[in-house]
């Protein structure tokens, strides 16, 4: 006697309303497993099999949603980042930009956060950081520690009791300028 053949499970069979409706909770931000798992579908990856379709039948404008999603997920991905970088707790929490620099702020950093994305959050120019990391002071910032220097050196040579406008008036005299 032969056996019975059992029969083989029929395939669901799902409606254009219900496909649309999968694909609009997707494009919702529900992940497309929880979607499947919420509708009872056995694999989701025939959710993105009815989102390319949609998308496809859908003309230029879903394919433009599509792409604003994308450009949207980028800019969540950076701003995360940069609130990650500025935690209040971690180790670039700066009040100013160049105390990024000073502080050796944008050193701490490791491999986690590139260079690129802590300059930007603190606010501190790539060549800024390599000019600061390597020591080469601008001309405006040697004159000034060299005049800081010298004012330091009549203050102190003259027992603490040159003020800003005698220090002024001393300077000046030595320059042979009449301008204070």
């Amino acid at each position: 006697m032969a056996k019975p053949i059992p029969d083989r499970p029929k395939r669901r069979q799902f409606s254009n309303g219900f496909r649309r409706e999968a694909v609009l909770m997707m494009l919702d931000g529900l992940s497309a497993s929880a979607v499947a798992e919420r509708l009872g579908i056995a694999d989701p990856s025939l959710l993105y099999v009815w989102k390319k379709k949609l998308v496809i039948h859908g003309g230029p404008v879903a394919g433009s949603l599509d792409e604003r999603v994308r450009q949207l997920e980028a800019e969540l991905l950076s701003v995360e980042r940069e609130r990650d970088i500025l935690k209040k707790r971690g180790p670039f929490s700066t009040g100013t930009p160049e105390c990024g620099l000073r502080g050796g702020r944008v050193d701490q950093r490791d491999a986690a956060f590139p260079l690129v994305p802590v300059c930007e959050a603190l606010g501190v120019g790539r060549s800024a950081y390599y000019a600061w990391r390597h020591g080469a002071a601008s001309p405006r910032v040697r004159e000034a520690m060299r005049l800081q220097e010298q004012v330091a050196a009549i203050f102190w040579r003259h027992k603490r009791r040159y003020g800003a406008r005698r220090i002024a008036a001393w300077r000046a005299v030595r320059s042979g300028s009449r301008n204070c």
